[in-house]
């Protein structure tokens, strides 16, 4: 579930089966979520690490979720199955997205800076 305030965790079983469930709903979510580009962003996750380089790797701080970030370039490196931005302040390169299992770090804001997620 998104919502304006950020993410909404479902409490399920850990199980097979709720895997598969969970796996089928981010699978549909992200369908709707607009490819990676420039724009401001919305960190997700606790402890997001921020690095000097697009490469994983060396960590120069680590970002709260809830941080409004400005990402100026996109790169994603299929190597490392990550989509990594770099943001003007701070400084540094973070994880947009887990190009293998969908996880997300963080999520673009529309342009109408209320802070809702984008969704088309």
């Amino acid at each position: 579930w998104v919502d304006g305030e950020g993410l909404t965790l479902l409490d399920v079983a850990e199980d097979e089966e709720s895997d598969r469930c969970l796996s089928h709903i981010q699978t549909c979510l992200l369908r709707h979520l607009p490819p990676d580009g420039p724009g401001t962003y919305r960190v997700a996750v606790d402890e997001t690490a921020l690095g000097p380089t697009a490469a994983l790797g060396d960590i120069l701080l680590e970002l709260d979720a809830g941080v409004i970030v400005d990402v100026v370039e996109v790169v994603r490196l299929e190597d490392e199955q990550r989509v990594r931005g770099r943001i003007s302040e701070p400084a540094g390169w973070i994880s947009l997205m887990d190009t293998e299992s969908g996880r997300r770090w963080a999520f673009r804001l529309d342009d109408a800076d209320d802070g809702d997620v984008v969704v088309e």
